[in-house]
């Protein structure tokens, strides 16, 4: 009985990986602080990544992480000029991104 049950109502590990990796495709900022937002982004990166095996190079990553966290063309273009352009610089990128949502959290400009 109680396996039937498990059967009928536990995601089976196919879609638990599918709604993994459509819950990290699919993120958006919304009203979310800066800095959570960059959290809840890696969060759900890293679940897709373990459950679902989804892995994306850092410039896709750059890309995915700017989209859902909704960052204005020219704060991308501020932000890529101090890499030299370079979106494989992935963590350099969201450390940057992470200071500017603590330094608008404490009303700093």
């Amino acid at each position: 009985m109680l396996g039937e049950l498990i059967r009928e109502f536990v995601l089976h590990d196919q879609d638990e990986a599918s709604v993994k990796v459509k819950e990290l495709e699919e993120f958006n900022r919304g009203r979310l602080p800066l800095t959570e937002a960059i959290r809840e982004f890696e969060h759900r990166k890293d679940e897709a990544s373990e459950k679902a095996g989804y892995g994306v190079n850092d410039v896709a990553k750059t890309t995915m992480l700017f989209k859902a966290c909704n960052i204005p063309d020219k704060l991308q273009d501020d932000l890529l000029l101090k890499v030299d352009y370079d979106r494989s610089r992935y963590n350099e990128l969201k450390s940057m991104l992470h200071r500017l949502g603590k330094r608008q959290q404490l009303g700093i400009n």
